[in-house]
């Protein structure tokens, strides 16, 4: 989102013109720019805070040529996103998706081998009636009576963990 999206959103969210967003967003940048040049700290609860960062003068690289620079001391803003106290990246969460994802995946998998399993020792046994002359050849093979409870299991957990990583992802 840039800057006239965010104007646009305001006015629409707010019932006001794009005019008076403008203003509103121009008036709340401008302070906290001041605040922040004054060496004052801001903070938006829920929101996250700005604050200013010196940095101390320091030897670098130019990434070029390798040949070592002197890097100026200079300041920085520095924003902390804070949800209910806790400090929150977007890495942190995009990590936090991704679990979901991998623990949706390995039940894709689980389920898949559960299944050729159960498939395989119930074939083994039908062929150890069919050598003992318990059941003719012939006969129709029907799927043995835990497999689909067994599946079922898995499916609902598999689709639980990957609508929790789609509503994880789209939260941020």
């Amino acid at each position: 989102m840039n800057k006239s999206e965010l104007i646009d959103a305001m006015a629409a969210d707010a019932g006001i013109t794009k005019a008076a967003a403008k203003k509103a967003l121009e008036s709340f940048l401008s302070n906290v720019e001041g605040s922040l040049k004054k060496g004052s700290r801001v903070s938006l609860v829920g929101f996250g805070s700005w604050s200013v960062s010196r940095r101390n003068a320091r030897e670098g690289r130019n990434p070029q040529t390798g040949q070592a620079i002197r890097i100026a001391a200079g300041i920085a803003v520095v924003w902390i996103f804070k949800v209910s106290g806790e400090k929150v990246t977007l890495a942190h969460e995009l990590l936090y998706t991704l679990k979901w994802f991998i623990t949706a995946l390995a039940l894709y998998l689980l389920q898949y081998v559960i299944g050729s399993l159960i498939w395989y020792f119930y074939y083994m046994y039908l062929e150890e009636k069919i050598k003992r002359k318990i059941i003719e050849p012939d006969e129709d093979v029907k799927a043995p009576q835990v497999l689909p409870i067994i599946i079922n299991i898995i499916f609902i957990l598999k689709i639980t963990a990957t609508v929790v990583a789609y509503i994880v992802l789209l939260k941020y």
